[in-house]
């Protein structure tokens, strides 16, 4: 075998090592970009365990990395970080596309309680308005009022997490506003059973 003709079998075989040492830029940037949409689709909150999921890879790929980089040229591999970026980003992509359905049913889960909350509020006024005053009430009715006044300032206030995209918090302050209501008309229907057995 001829000084040239090794030398070229040279060059194929360390070509053969060093093919695959470069790094994976395009496919890493893509993984990261995907966990970077994940993160601003609110994936943490609506999507917690795929969105965790998907940055345990990246840390792993990152380690993948690294550990490749400290590696002498020719026995460097990127195969395998190939593949966790690619894993990475799908599980990201996935993280993003739950977190969208997760945001939107609580969206949904949000309005439903604001709307349970105005209409109990609606009754509650409804109520107050058409119960009787008699001596030693007038003082407990404006009070029950002062109380549905600040649920209303209250339901008011939540289309500020609604405009932020904030839809439990929403959802949160809702059912408390419709507890409270809840809280008001029982006292009213109390006090109106007493002067209505106080009258006979």
């Amino acid at each position: 075998m001829t000084k040239t003709l090794l030398g070229i079998l040279s060059i194929v075989a360390l070509s053969g090592l060093t093919g695959c040492s470069k790094e994976p830029a395009p496919e890493i940037q893509a993984a990261r970009d995907a966990v970077m949409e994940a993160e601003k689709a609110a994936a943490n909150e609506y999507a917690p365990e795929t969105y965790a999921q998907a940055q345990e890879q990246m840390n792993a790929l990152t380690a993948e990395i690294e550990a490749q980089d400290g590696k002498f040229a020719l026995f460097r591999s990127y195969d395998k970080a190939k593949e966790m970026a690619a894993s990475t980003q799908e599980t990201a992509a996935r993280a993003a596309t739950e977190a969208q359905v997760g945001k939107k049913a609580a969206m949904d889960e949000a309005m439903v309680a604001i709307q349970e909350a105005r209409d109990a509020l609606q009754a509650a006024l409804t109520e107050i308005e058409s119960a009787p005053a008699g001596k030693g009430s007038a003082a407990d009715l404006e009070a029950l009022k002062m109380d549905l006044a600040q649920v209303g300032q209250e339901l008011d206030a939540i289309d500020q997490h609604l405009q932020a995209e904030e839809y439990r918090q929403a959802t949160m302050k809702a059912r408390a506003a419709t507890a409270t209501v809840g809280g008001v008309r029982a006292a009213l229907a109390a006090a109106t059973q007493m002067k209505g057995s106080g009258s006979r």
